[in-house]
């Protein structure tokens, strides 16, 4: 019986070994799987990264657009408030003019017509504030105000 009693002992260890190794394999697929669930979802998020990064670009390459745009524009509007301060200045300067030339003639009794040349410099000063400011519609305010006088005076 010895040997009935070693195979005995033998086919059992062979068991617990078998059992073993089913139960190391199982695990072995349990580790497989959460490692798979594990790189796929590390593909996921690469993926939606490599997405986010490619918005990102898009909108980079839409505000470096954006801003070429508003430094031209800039460089236009400035220009154009140079050139109005400059026809600001020489008007301001002809008004000063007249009005040396008007302050000789001041102690003569006649009409000099100094408030309609004041006036009118004033007027113009107003008119390219207000194109300055309103644009187009100063424009339009201006020749309405000009109506008005014109009506005014014709009443």
């Amino acid at each position: 019986m010895e040997v009935k009693d070693g195979l005995v002992v033998l086919s059992f260890c062979l068991v617990i070994t078998t059992a073993y190794f089913c139960h190391n394999i199982i695990v072995l697929q349990d580790e497989v799987k959460r490692q798979s669930s594990t790189i796929e979802t590390l593909i996921t998020n690469m993926n939606n990264l490599v997405d986010r990064v490619t918005r990102l670009q898009s909108f980079y390459d839409s505000v470096k657009k954006s801003l070429a745009e508003n430094r031209e524009h800039f460089k236009e509007s400035f220009g154009d408030i140079i050139k109005e301060t400059r026809e600001v200045y020489r008007v301001t300067e002809e008004i000063h003019e007249r009005i040396n030339v008007l302050e000789d003639v001041v102690h003569r009794r006649r009409d000099t017509g100094i408030l309609p040349l004041i006036r009118a410099g004033i007027s113009r000063l107003v008119q390219i504030g207000l194109h300055f400011v309103f644009g187009p519609i100063a424009g339009y305010l201006e020749s309405s105000k000009n109506e008005k006088a014109n009506l005014t005076k014709f009443l």
